[in-house]
C-alpha cells in the first residue's frame, strides 16, 4: 500500500471513529436517563433522592449514571445498569411481604412507613454510593460514600469554605421542603441566622431559644449541629446536621421537621427508681424475655444493691420485648424516658444486674432485663439502701407549662400523610439490601 493510501485509509477510520463516539455517548445517556425514569417511578422516594443530590448537593446527575453494586447478587452478573434494576425488581416482587416475615418487626406499628434506598452511582471509571432512610417520604439521612479519590462533579462551583457550603446547603434545602414536602421549614431560618451572625469556627458552641448549635472538627471530619433543646436538655433525635470530609460534602440529617416532643419528665430521678422498688417489693417487677409467669423479681434481689440513672429523650418504638404502657404512644413523639441500672453486690441471682427503661411521664416501667457486658458508664452510682430505708416517696410536682406538649406542629403527620404500599416497600427495601451488602453487611437504623 502506498503511503498516500494509508494515510488516507487512517484518515477515514479516524473520522468514522470520531462519528461514532457521540453515537456511542448518546446510547449511555438515553440508558441513564431511562433508569433514572424507571427508579422513579418504582418509588417517589427515588425521586426525592435523586432531587436532594442534584439540588441541594448540586451534583451533576447529568453525568453521574445508577450503576450496579460492584458485588451483584448470583444470577445478576453482566447484566446492564438498567436491565440489573428491572430484572431485580421483578425478583423482589415475588418475595413476601414484610408483615408476612416473622422476624420482622414494624417499629411504627403501621404508623408511618420506612424506606431505605442505597444506589451506586457512576462517571468515568468513578463511583461513590448513597444511603437514604426516609419516614413517610421525608429523608431524615442521606450518606454518601466515596470509593476512591474525593472528587465529585457538580453542576455549579463550590464555596471553599464549610461555612459557605453549609449555608448553601440549608438554603436549598428550603426550597426543596417547600417542593417536595409543601411546607417552609421555618426551623431552618434560625440555623441560616445562625452561620450568618456567628462564624462557626469561632463560636463552636451556643444556644438560642429553643436551638443549641455545636460545631466540631476531628481530623479530616468537620461536623455542624442544630439540635432542638427544651430547658436546657438537648434533644438528639430532633435536630439537623451536615458532615463534611476534607471540606467535602458527606451526610445530611433532620429529624427536627419530623418529630414532635411531649414534654420532659414530670417524675423525679429518685421517684422512679422508688416506683422500681415498690414494684420489686410487690412481686410486680418482671424480666423481660422470660416465659409468662415466670422471672419476677423481688425485693430481696434489690436489697443492697447499687443503682445509676439518666433521662433518656428517644421516639417510641414498637417492639416485642416492652410492656404495653397505660398511654398511648406515638412513633413520631419523643418522650422522656429514665435509663436504670441495679448492680448486684452478691450477684445470688446469677446476673450482674438489671437494665430498666421506665416511662418518665408516667413511671411505668417500659423493660425489665439483665444487663449484660459494658453496663457502666451510666453516670454516678447510689445505694439503694438509703431509698429503701425512706420508703416514703417524696410527691412529684406537677407538670410545668413546659412539660405539656410544646406546642410544635409535626410537619409529617403520620395519619395524613400517605403511606407506601407494602409490596413497594418490599421491593425498595430489596434493592437497598442488595446495593448496601458490601458496603455495611446488614442495614440497622437511621
Amino acid at each position: 500500500m502506498s503511503d498516500e493510501r494509508f494515510v488516507l485509509f487512517a484518515a477515514l477510520v479516524l473520522v468514522l471513529l470520531l462519528l461514532n463516539v457521540p453515537y456511542v455517548c448518546s446510547l449511555e445517556t438515553s440508558e441513564d436517563e431511562e433508569l433514572y425514569k424507571f427508579l422513579r417511578s418504582e418509588s417517589p422516594t427515588y425521586a426525592k433522592l435523586f432531587d436532594f443530590l442534584s439540588d441541594v448537593v448540586q451534583l451533576d446527575l447529568t453525568k453521574y449514571g445508577v450503576v450496579p453494586p460492584e458485588n451483584v447478587p448470583p444470577g445478576f452478573e453482566g447484566l446492564s445498569p438498567l436491565e440489573f434494576y428491572k430484572q431485580l425488581s421483578e425478583y423482589v416482587s415475588t418475595l413476601p411481604t414484610p408483615s408476612k416475615l416473622p422476624f420482622i418487626v414494624d417499629r411504627y406499628g403501621g404508623l408511618a412507613e420506612e424506606e431505605t434506598l442505597g444506589p451506586d452511582f457512576g462517571y468515568e471509571g468513578t463511583r461513590f454510593g448513597t444511603m437514604g432512610i426516609f419516614v413517610n417520604g421525608h429523608m431524615n439521612s442521606l450518606k454518601l460514600y466515596y470509593y476512591g479519590e474525593e472528587d465529585y462533579v457538580y453542576s455549579k462551583p463550590q464555596p471553599t469554605s464549610i461555612e459557605e457550603r453549609a449555608r448553601g446547603i440549608l438554603y436549598r434545602y428550603q426550597e426543596y421542603c417547600q417542593e417536595k414536602y409543601g411546607h417552609d421549614s421555618p426551623y431552618i431560618l434560625p440555623m441560616l441566622d445562625s452561620l450568618t451572625s456567628n462564624n462557626c469556627f469561632n463560636n463552636s458552641e451556643f444556644t438560642k431559644g429553643n436551638l443549641t448549635f455545636h460545631y466540631s472538627q476531628n481530623g479530616e471530619k468537620s461536623l455542624l449541629e442544630w439540635i432542638y433543646t427544651l430547658e436546657d436538655v438537648e434533644i438528639e433525635y430532633k435536630r439537623v446536621s451536615i458532615a463534611f470530609h476534607n471540606n467535602i460534602f458527606e451526610s445530611f440529617h433532620d429529624t427536627w421537621g419530623l418529630y414532635n416532643v411531649s414534654g420532659l419528665n414530670t417524675i423525679s430521678f429518685e421517684n422512679a427508681v422508688r416506683g422500681v422498688l415498690a414494684a420489686a417489693q410487690k412481686g410486680e417487677l418482671r424480666r423481660t424475655y422470660t416465659d409468662p409467669g415466670t422471672g419476677y423479681v423481688n425485693i430481696s434481689e434489690l436489697v443492697d444493691t447499687r443503682y445509676s440513672v439518666s433521662l433518656m429523650m428517644t421516639p417510641f418504638r414498637f417492639d416485642d420485648y416492652s410492656f404495653s404502657s397505660k398511654i398511648s404512644r406515638d412513633p413520631l413523639t419523643i418522650y422522656p424516658q429514665f435509663h436504670i441500672y441495679f448492680y448486684f453486690n452478691n450477684r445470688t441471682s446469677g446476673s450482674q444486674g438489671l437494665d430498666l427503661l421506665v416511662w418518665g411521664d408516667t413511671g411505668e416501667v417500659r423493660y425489665c432485663t439483665d444487663v449484660g457486658k459494658g453496663f457502666y458508664g451510666n453516670g454516678p452510682i447510689y445505694d439503694t439502701n438509703t431509698l429503701l430505708q425512706n420508703p416514703e416517696p417524696i410527691e412529684d410536682q406537677g407538670p410545668s407549662a413546659s412539660d405539656e406538649q410544646t406546642g410544635e406542629e409535626n410537619v409529617l403527620d403520620p395519619y395524613a400523610l400517605p403511606v407506601v404500599g407494602g409490596l413497594l416497600a418490599v421491593s425498595v427495601i430489596s434493592i437497598s439490601v442488595f446495593a448496601l451488602k458490601y458496603k455495611i453487611g446488614k442495614l440497622s437504623k437511621g
